[in-house]
């Protein structure tokens, strides 16, 4: 499996919690993994955590339909520059 692509995205059932979605692809079969950057009560900094295997866009089976899905739902953050 070959990384496809990293997408920043935020999760909206908790405030808008910022994370990362990687995509690895052979060009048969996706895998998608997660990692959530929880804030820091101290000093309301994203945490960093471990990158977890999101099993339910898996089941879209191509990078761009997830990609599409996630930028569909409002979910990917868009930078000023594109």
């Amino acid at each position: 499996m070959m990384l496809y692509k990293i997408l920043d995205a935020v999760v909206p059932g908790m405030y808008d919690t910022p994370c990362k979605i990687a995509i690895f692809t052979n060009g048969r079969k996706i895998k998608v993994f997660e990692k959530t950057c929880f804030r820091s009560l101290d000093f309301n900094t994203p945490v960093p955590q471990n990158w977890v295997r999101n099993y339910n866009l898996e089941k879209f089976k191509s990078p761009r339909a997830v990609e599409a899905l996630l930028r569909k739902d409002g979910l990917l953050k868009e930078h000023e520059h594109e």
